[in-house]
This record gives structure tokens, C-alpha cells and sequence, in this order.
């Protein structure tokens, strides 16, 4: 392939300008300094537990030898541990999409740990040992590594490179993370045959500037010569991002830029518009093996058959859930891609997304009209209902109808949920109903049902100021699940009603849970 490049004189200008730094750096990797290593606080946040002191993205959206065009991304990054919490910087994840067409890739693992010892730098090299390689889903693979000898003071530095497929999805390049951030730069390298739309976000704007290079490829026989756009951002010294209260998903609000690809055009030979709006993504999620696992029959109907027919329809449907339950122990993680509902079964165990399956079976053999809801949670940051996304949810969960039209929506996940009382971190306004033929919908998910803490104190107060008295509380609703979660985090009930006492300055000599379990 004949590559020639044309750099436009503000290209030279933005190479000569300097961008300072409270730490200099070498910015090849393996190039640690003393300094590096033997500082012991970030001068502009003498509070953090690490510091990003240099980190590098490339990324490249390029065609393989079987000309397929890929998406590449180079990283390389170092970090100063400074405190006991910045230890969990030696552990590092990367999810991987594994279908047989859209594979993903992680290669050439590099990362090195530098302590200070006997007034010289140590080096220690990670063994591929500590590489791990697990199924996360159908459709996804985790590849873990983890840095050795990390100490506080310790310097980490890593570099990887990922291979997508998904060559479209370039997503967000973040600037900004929980611990400051000395130096960070990106390059972005686009062909112009693909329009791409940018948007930053976060407090913060990166120096940023725009060059090119041309290209040629053969195309169908004959040379076809393009641009590819150059994206180049720089930060220094971006504070930590301090997570404030009732903050859900932090990295929503970092300093960003996100790329969404919106067309594909080669003149005279391709003209491929990926817009896509939120009918589509219903679409391509009412295709896929998720509805159809969503939709199998039920695998406890001669149980089902046996359950009362009286009582109200959260009662039934509780039951139906708890006779899942019993059968099948959630394994704490929140999945969109169910495995075969046979498996789960024989397996007796499963994530949210197996047991919604299921649970979703047991409905319908009730009679119940059932639909999948589709869910980003809390934790993931917020759906916007005007920005459509292809690959934006997390999980999903149980939208149940009775005769009368009245809805019921349940999560199989948590012990403590119940028919309408969700975690909160799938309260959120917009869920997207999934039907198995139709129009999707969105449905707010917060204040399906009622939430209240009634409290009665029946006390006096003695000569020497001192309260005795007795204090019952009822909670329902989310109230009385985030009870139910604290209470259940204990390993023992005397350290729960230890911290009670602690809390409130009281004493307590006796104490009575009822529905805590």
C-alpha cells in the first residue's frame, strides 16, 4: 500500500507548542525516571491515591491483509501508586465481543512494576502467568492481567493493543478519571470514505487539533486515493473527577469525546448510511438470540400448575418468582445475554438475565402478556431517549400485564427485590419495552411503588437527661430493601446492631427483626 503524507502548516505550529506538566515525563515506555518513582504526593492533589502520569491512546480504523477494515487501539499507560486505594491500579479488565464474523482481539501485553529499592530503581517484569482469559457472556470474553510487586510508590506501566472488527465502534475517549491525570494524549485516525459525528463532553476541553494524510488502496483493481482525518488531543494536569452523592455512573460526566459513526461512501462503488434511530436497535434486539431465549416455554409447568390460583396478581406473581428462585441461585452478576434456558435449569444457577428468562416462562404459562425490558442502569450512566445508540443496555427485565391492564415489572436478580421493588440501580426513566412484534416503547422505571418509613417512639426522659423508651419502624417499598441489603451485608447480627448504636448514640437491650429475610 503507497502511503504519502501532507502536513498543513498549523500541524507544525501544534508540534512546536509545549505543553507543560507538575511532572515531566519520558514518554517511552520503559523510559521511568527517578523522580517518577521516588516521588511520594502529587503536588496539585496531595489527597490522591495514584496518579495517571502519562497515558497514550492511538487509534486507527485501517483494513487487515484480508481486506476487512479493522479498528485499532494502541495504549500505553503509567501510573504513580501513592496510597494503600491506588493499589487496585495493578489489576486491569478488557471485555472482548467473540461472535464468528465481529472478533475482537488483545495483543502484545507488556507491563512492567518500578519500585525504588537500596536507592535504585527495581524493575519487575509481569510473567504471561498472570494474563487470564474467562467467558463474560455469549458473546463476550474477559481478558484480566494483573502487575506484580505493586506497592505504595510503586510505578506501573502497561501497553496492550486491541483489534475490533466492530470497526464502527470507536465510542468514548476518555480524558478524565477518578485519580488526576498528569498527561494524557489521543490520536484518531479516520479515512474520510466514513463520516463520523464528535461530541465532547465534561468540564474540561482538551488542546485539540485536525490534520491529514492521504493514502491509496486498490480497490477492485484500480488505485483508489483517500484522505484520512487526524485527530490529535492533548490534556495536563486534569484533577480527579470527585465522585459527589446520588452520583450513579461517574464516567458519564468525565472529560470525553465520543465518536458515532453515521455513513460509509466510496463514490461510484458504496453508499451505507449506519444512522440508526431507536426502531432499529428494537429491531435488532427482537432478532436476536436474547428475545428467543426470552420467549421459550416455560420449564416448570407441572410447578406452576400447582401454585394458588387465589389471591392478587402481585401475589401470583411473586410466587412464580420465588418458585424460580428456589430452583435456580442468582450468581450476582447483571447480564444481557441469557444462556439457553435448559442450561440454566441443569445448572442451578445463573445471572439475571438466565433467571428473567425464566421467570418470563412461568409467567406466561399463568397467562400473564409478558415483555422484555431493556435496561442501562444507574451505574452505567444515563439513556438518552433523542440519541440513539445500537449496543447502549446492560440487562433487562420482566414487564408482566394481568386481565385487567395493570403492570408488574420484576428483576430476578437480588434475594430482597419483589414484584415492583427494583435495586436502585435500575430505577431509572428510561427502560425500553421490547414486544415480540411491534413498536418498542420507553417506560419509567422510578416510583413504581409506594416507598415509606413510619416510626413511633413511646419514650421519657429522667432528672439526668437520659431517654429511655421503645422505637418500632416499618419500611416498605425501596426503603425496606435498602434495609434488607444492609441488614443482609452483616455476617453476624450483633455487629449490625453494634453500628445501629454507633450511629445514633443509643444503647440498645433488646432488639426484634421481623421480614428481614
Amino acid at each position: 500500500m503507497k502511503k504519502s503524507i501532507f502536513i498543513i502548516p498549523l500541524f507544525l505550529l501544534t508540534c512546536l507548542q509545549v505543553f507543560s506538566q507538575s511532572i515531566p515525563v519520558n514518554k517511552r515506555f520503559g523510559k521511568v525516571s527517578m523522580e517518577e518513582v521516588a516521588m511520594t504526593s502529587y503536588p496539585k492533589d496531595t489527597s490522591a491515591a495514584a496518579v495517571v502520569l502519562y497515558e497514550k491512546a492511538d487509534i486507527m480504523l485501517d483494513m487487515d491483509a484480508n481486506g476487512r477494515f479493522v479498528l485499532i487501539t494502541d495504549r500505553h499507560v503509567r501510573v504513580k501508586v501513592l496510597k494503600e486505594e491506588g493499589l487496585d491500579w495493578a489489576d486491569h479488565s478488557i471485555l472482548r465481543y467473540v461472535d464468528t464474523d465481529l472478533r475482537e482481539t488483545v495483543s502484545g501485553i507488556d507491563v512492567v512494576t518500578y519500585n525504588l529499592e537500596d536507592g535504585k530503581i527495581k524493575t519487575t517484569k509481569m510473567s504471561k502467568q498472570f494474563v487470564y482469559d474467562e467467558e463474560y457472556s455469549d458473546s463476550y470474553r474477559k481478558t484480566s492481567f494483573y502487575a506484580q510487586d505493586v506497592k505504595v510508590g510503586s510505578v506501573i506501566e502497561m501497553k496492550f493493543r486491541f483489534t475490533s472488527q466492530r470497526y464502527w465502534d470507536v465510542g468514548k475517549i476518555y480524558f478524565q478519571r477518578e485519580i488526576p491525570v498528569n498527561m494524557m494524549e489521543s490520536t484518531v485516525r479516520l479515512p474520510d470514505m466514513f463520516t463520523f459525528n464528535k461530541k465532547m463532553s465534561g468540564y474540561y476541553t482538551p488542546e485539540h487539533s485536525t490534520d491529514y494524510e492521504s493514502k491509496t488502496l486498490s480497490l477492485g483493481g484500480s488505485p483508489y486515493t483517500y484522505n484520512v482525518n487526524l485527530d490529535r488531543y492533548t490534556v495536563t494536569d486534569l484533577p480527579a473527577f470527585k465522585v459527589e452523592p446520588y452520583v450513579y455512573a461517574p464516567r458519564q460526566y468525565y472529560s470525553s469525546v465520543k465518536y458515532d459513526i453515521s455513513a460509509l461512501v466510496i463514490p461510484g462503488v458504496l453508499h451505507e448510511n449506519y444512522g440508526v434511530s431507536w426502531d432499529d436497535v428494537d429491531v435488532s434486539y427482537r432478532d436476536s438470540d436474547i428475545m428467543q431465549r426470552f420467549r421459550a416455554a416455560c420449564q416448570f409447568k407441572d410447578e406452576v400448575a400447582l401454585l394458588p390460583n387465589e389471591g392478587t396478581d402481585t401475589e401470583k406473581i411473586a410466587a412464580a418468582v420465588s418458585l424460580v428462585k428456589r430452583n435456580v441461585e442468582w450468581d450476582r452478576t447483571y447480564k444481557v445475554y441469557p444462556k439457553p434456558v435448559g442450561q440454566v435449569v441443569k445448572s442451578k444457577s445463573g445471572s439475571n438475565a438466565d433467571i428473567n428468562c425464566l421467570i418470563a416462562g412461568c409467567l406466561r404459562e399463568m397467562g400473564y402478556t409478558v415483555d422484555m425490558v431493556m435496561v442501562k442502569l444507574r451505574s452505567s450512566g444515563y439513556l438518552l431517549d433523542f440519541q440513539p445508540e445500537m449496543y447502549p443496555y446492560d440487562t433487562f427485565i420482566v414487564r408482566a400485564v394481568a386481565s385487567d391492564g395493570k403492570e408488574y415489572f420484576i428483576d430476578g436478580g437480588s434475594s430482597n427485590t419483589y414484584v415492583n421493588i427494583l435495586p436502585p440501580t435500575f430505577l431509572i426513566t428510561n427502560g425500553r419495552i421490547i414486544r415480540n412484534s411491534g413498536k418498542g416503547e420507553w417506560v419509567n422505571l422510578t416510583g413504581r411503588t409506594r416507598s415509606s418509613t413510619a416510626m413511633s417512639v413511646n419514650a421519657e426522659l429522667d432528672t439526668q437527661m437520659q431517654m429511655t423508651g421503645k422505637v418500632t419502624m416499618k419500611e416498605t417499598g425501596n426503603a425496606s430493601y435498602a434495609s434488607k441489603n444492609q441488614y443482609g451485608s452483616y455476617d453476624e447480627e450483633e455487629e449490625y446492631i453494634s453500628d445501629i448504636e454507633s450511629e445514633n448514640s443509643i444503647e440498645i437491650d433488646e432488639i426484634e427483626f421481623a421480614g428481614m429475610t
